[in-house]
């Protein structure tokens, strides 16, 4: 019969508890019994222990024991456990092995779970039994910690490691590469500094056979590169060079790739650790640079491969140009790999169609577009745009002769990316781009005439005035032939845009001869364009009068009358943008024409000024930046006589320059505070264009400004160092 006392179980003898009974306040006991877990040969009572903790009645006592253990003993009993879990005797079953590697996982740090590793790697070699425990050992590995590994054990260690890569057998040799590849992801491989040359010998014998998996090649490859990032300076290069030159051999034979294509996963896991080779010492792929390239390329080159892979071969090349010492690398391999580096550019850039092709500023629906335009200006930027159109002009010219066109685009759009990149050494060379550049601007494709025009608006930014000087005569007909292109009002815009840039840097004897074209375009752009070629417009005849200066009073007249007519109709439709563009254009040619020339053309602004308080306006409403700049420019080119606006004008930019900031400290959600974020700056940039502002008309009106003296100081004190930061800044803007 079963009793009901604890005391007296109902249990066979053979399989009765060999734990004696506990009382729970005895230290005495309880250190007893850790001794005799601990101290004896025998472990049979410490499995009794584990046994326990199944029976009901006796889990308590266990868990006495066991809790006094893991408070006094822990070392100890990590020890006890392993030998338990690793290397059971025959009288142990499997479920007491697990039941020791539960309590192992989960009452352990890790400082005390690394503690395992050496013993079970002792053991592997030649313990059957250890290594069909290895898949319970994986899954402790992620708690192996070796920085706790005691130095006096550091040679033992490293010697276990390396024997156990002489093993045939597949999963002793995974585990033990993922042991070494634990520690140069903990930054700890000096503990494997004792035995570098043996540990690179075998990974070399690993690298090289046969016949072992490509899963347990992967981790060689790993710990391969990591001896040589990490190890370099603690052993002779040479030596760390053959272990290179091994590791490439496992993708080379005889000169060819010896993996099919299916196995492009080990390629991708070979080129990201190059890639990390590259970025740390370029210098180190000396020796083994031409079979590297080969291997990269034919990657890099092959239309089957994943997109990821064939991305990530294109970014060892930019890393290593990157590198000054790499770079000198691959320009001593010959002319070769820098023409198919450049081949492969243009041809990503040729991925486009008619729908994304003069979307070249919204890359996300094209990756292969954007990845090879950002790779072109990396691959420029190292090498230099006048080194690369020099040295390397076929690929290009290929590209400018080809019936696609979507190869003359990409060479077009190239040559715009290499000028941005590029501008200090082109500029003493500017045909090298320009010259190709304009025979693309009366393209038969549409496309391709886009793309010239947008590579004159990235010449005219980057490579000015060597490009006004030298090309004015080329590119300002090209300009106004663009602009009366209707059909395709993509180019007239692109065409406006480009006018606006290299008129900016034009001088009046430049643009004397062509003023009566290029302005009857831009006018008859402002009666039929739409908005946004409209607003370009306005730009290009802002930047215009700045240039042209008194040769602009021919044609004010003729102007002015368009520009009231485009006013009065935004207005009219609540165009604020449009509005804000045409006060600007008419202000900054007021500024050029002077006051003795203005008659009664400024009070239409005016009245629209004064009738549209910028204080009922939304803080992103342009109207609020280009209303303030409009007084100031007023105020500057109409003198005293602009002394009687002030009663509207001066109260305006007061108002302006006094406004407060949001409190963005208490807003938690994301989208909201960075809608606040925004504010925040609008603000910021209306007070100190208001600040900078009213500095100016003190300037101009002097002594006119007395009545308005006491509110201005009185604002303009208190944000002295405000103003001062940004005074230039705004002055800037303000002549534009």
């Amino acid at each position: 019969m079963a009793s009901t006392s604890p005391e007296s179980p109902s249990t066979p003898e053979e399989s009765r508890p060999l734990t004696p009974p506990l009382s729970p306040n005895s230290i005495e006991i309880l250190e007893t019994a850790a001794g005799i877990a601990l101290n004896s040969e025998d472990p049979s009572f410490l499995i009794a222990v584990l046994n326990e903790l199944d029976v009901a009645v006796l889990t308590n006592r266990s868990l006495l024991i066991l809790d006094h253990l893991i408070q006094h003993h822990p070392n100890r009993l990590c020890h006890r456990l392993c030998k338990i879990i690793f290397f059971p005797r025959d009288t142990i079953t499997e479920v007491t092995s697990a039941v020791a590697l539960e309590i192992f996982k989960s009452l352990f740090s890790d400082a005390i779970s690394g503690e395992f590793i050496k013993p079970f790697l002792l053991c592997l070699k030649s313990d059957d039994r250890a290594v069909e425990n290895i898949p319970a050992v994986n899954k402790l590995l992620s708690h192996f910690s070796p920085h706790y590994i005691p130095e006096n054990d550091w040679p033992e260690f490293t010697t276990a490691v390396c024997d156990n890569l002489d093993s045939g057998k597949e999963k002793v040799l995974q585990f033990v590469l993922s042991v070494i590849n634990k520690l140069f992801a903990d930054g700890t491989e000096y503990i494997l500094e004792l035995r570098l040359e043996t540990l690179c010998d075998k990974l070399k014998k690993i690298l090289s056979s046969s016949d072992v998996s490509l899963k347990v090649k992967e981790a060689a490859v790993e710990a391969s590169f990591g001896c040589i990032l990490r190890l370099k300076n603690a052993v002779n290069d040479e030596f760390l060079q053959d272990l290179l030159r091994k590791v490439m051999n496992t993708v080379f034979f005889n000169g060819e790739m010896k993996f099919h294509m299916s196995q492009e996963g080990y390629a991708r896991f070979i080129l990201d650790h190059l890639v990390a080779l590259a970025r740390a010492d370029a210098w180190f792929l000396r020796n083994q640079i031409d079979k590297v390239l080969k291997f990269t390329f034919i990657m890099m080159e092959n239309p089957q491969c994943e997109e990821r892979t064939r991305f990530l071969a294109i970014e060892f090349v930019l890393v290593l140009v990157e590198d000054k010492k790499g770079c000198q690398i691959l320009v001593n391999t010959g002319d070769l790999h820098i023409k198919r580096m450049l081949s492969q550019l243009l041809c990503m850039i040729a991925t486009v169609n008619e729908n994304t092709a003069l979307d070249n500023r919204d890359q996300e629906q094209c990756i292969l577009l954007d990845q090879g335009m950002k790779s072109m200006a990396r691959f420029s930027r190292a090498l230099g745009g006048r080194f690369l159109l020099e040295g390397f002009p076929q690929p290009f010219e290929s590209c400018f002769n080809s019936e696609e066109w979507q190869r003359r685009r990409a060479a077009v759009s190239s040559l715009s990316i290499i000028s941005k990149n590029c501008s200090k050494t082109l500029k003493s060379k500017v045909d090298l781009v320009a010259d190709p550049i304009m025979k693309m601007v009366d393209d038969m494709h549409h496309h391709v005439r886009w793309g010239a025009m947008y590579a004159v608006e990235e010449l005219s930014k980057y490579l000015h005035p060597e490009l006004q000087n030298h090309y004015h005569q080329k590119v300002l007909p090209a300009l106004t032939k663009a602009m009366d292109d209707f059909s395709d009002s993509k180019i007239q815009v692109q065409a406006a845009m480009a006018t606006y840039h290299f008129v900016e840097n034009c001088t009046s004897n430049m643009l004397e001869p062509y003023l009566d074209e290029i302005i009857s375009k831009l006018l008859r752009c402002l009666q039929k364009g739409k908005q946004l070629l409209k607003q370009w417009a306005l730009s290009a005849l802002a930047a215009i009068a700045r240039s042209s200066q008194d040769r602009f009073l021919d044609y004010y007249r003729t102007v002015m009358p368009y520009l009231n007519f485009v006013m009065t109709k935004a207005r009219g439709e609540s165009n604020g943008l449009l509005l804000s563009e045409t006060i600007s254009c008419m202000t900054a040619i007021w500024m050029v024409i002077g006051k003795d020339k203005l008659s009664d053309d400024t009070q239409q602004v005016v009245q629209l000024l004064a009738s549209t308080p910028i204080s009922n306006l939304d803080i992103h409403d342009p109207m609020r930046i280009q209303g303030l700049k409009a007084w100031g420019r007023l105020c500057k080119c109409l003198g005293h006589k602009f002394q009687p606006y002030m009663e509207v004008a001066i109260p305006c930019l007061l108002q302006s320059a006094r406004l407060t900031l949001p409190d963005v400290a208490n807003i938690e959600e994301s989208d909201e505070r960075n809608q606040m974020i925004q504010i925040k700056t609008a603000i910021l940039e209306e007070k100190a264009t208001a600040c900078v502002l009213l500095r100016h008309c003190i300037a101009e009106l002097k002594e006119g400004i007395d009545l308005w003296i006491d509110e201005v100081a009185e604002t303009l004190v208190p944000l002295l160092n405000f103003y001062q930061h940004a005074e230039v800044r705004i002055a800037a803007a303000l002549g534009n």
